[in-house]
């Protein structure tokens, strides 16, 4: 490890483990990281948001149904850090979203959100810090579904904050 400018080093080959040093400059001075903390930033802060609304409704109130559900793949493994719930506005009705999660190519759906699922009472925005769920893996499809419901529910979005 000689007086080498970064520029003139060989390319590191790929994929990197995680625990190789980088050198940073943080807050004007020298400094030694991993690329794995790296990695860890670059993933913080990430959100994924979907809905359910203009899909499969009640004819006779165009209220959402329950059992209503989508699906997402994970882009990144991730913990939730927090969850929003917003009701479609003049929804005056209670509903509970189940969060599950199963590897893409084939399995069982499991649930995520261990007895803490995201609710709504009486039509209100709702948030909170999961409390218990478990991680979701890299590249696993996500199902999102409205496992209660009671009055009217116009629509919802969900909004899933990670790291």
């Amino acid at each position: 490890m000689a007086n080498s400018k970064v520029l003139a080093l060989t390319a590191a080959s790929t994929p990197l483990a995680g625990a190789e040093a980088v050198y940073v400059v943080q807050g004007g001075l020298d400094r030694r990281t991993t690329a794995q903390e790296i990695a860890n930033l670059a993933q913080s802060g990430r959100t994924l948001v979907g809905g359910f609304d203009g899909g499969t409704v009640n004819a006779a109130d165009q209220s959402i149904l329950i059992n209503s559900r989508f699906e997402l793949r994970a882009p990144f493994a991730l913990t939730a850090t927090r969850w929003t719930l917003l009701p479609k506005q003049g929804s005056t009705g209670d509903a509970t979203v189940e969060i599950r999660q199963r590897p893409f190519s084939s399995g069982s759906f499991t649930a995520i959100t261990a007895s803490a699922p995201p609710d709504s009472v009486a039509g209100a925005r709702a948030t909170a810090v999961p409390s218990g769920w478990t991680v979701i893996g890299n590249g696993n499809l996500i199902e999102f579904e409205v496992t209660a419901l009671s009055g009217f529910v116009a629509g919802l979005t969900l909004i899933v904050e990670a790291n």
